[in-house]
């Protein structure tokens, strides 16, 4: 058929963190459009071993309405950086509510999550 198939072995957060024996304090995710799904591997991470920092490429016309759900209900807030300057500053709901609202179709945005 002219298509090779690999198989490619997978797990979930909460599985793979404990393997590898150390604290987590840095979570960097950029799964194109996946991150709701990864994020729902991870409950046990995100509850117990509690990253400080989460920092994810959002993809604001599909999936950010979940994460930001998601985060509120493990006590992370939601921050924005701000490019030129690296400063972190702290993005209400309904401000990145605006913000998502004026980001073109097809574009993503970064974001901080922060407990």
């Amino acid at each position: 058929t002219g298509v090779d198939l690999v198989h490619m072995p997978s797990s979930t957060l909460d599985e793979f963190i404990p393997r590898i024996g150390r604290e987590v304090t840095v979570l960097k995710m950029d799964v194109e459009k996946h991150e709701l799904f990864v994020l729902k591997g991870a409950n046990d991470f995100l509850r117990r071993l509690r990253p400080q920092f989460v920092y994810i490429e959002i993809w604001p016309h599909e999936t950010w309405e979940g994460l930001y759900a998601l985060f509120l209900q493990y006590g992370y807030r939601q921050f924005n950086e701000d490019r030129n300057s690296g400063i972190l500053y702290p993005l209400a709901y309904h401000a990145f509510k605006a913000k998502a609202a004026t980001v073109p179709k097809g574009t993503n945005l970064d974001l901080w999550f922060v407990r």
